[in-house]
């Protein structure tokens, strides 16, 4: 399960930075 969590973290993380980078509550959030 926790392998699978990894994947999916890898996998969609770059999007994710990319997508909170353009929301300005959660870019403030992640800093």
């Amino acid at each position: 399960m926790s392998g699978d969590i990894l994947w999916i973290l890898e996998t969609f993380w770059p999007e994710f930075e990319a997508w909170a980078a353009s929301t300005p509550a959660i870019a403030q959030v992640s800093e």
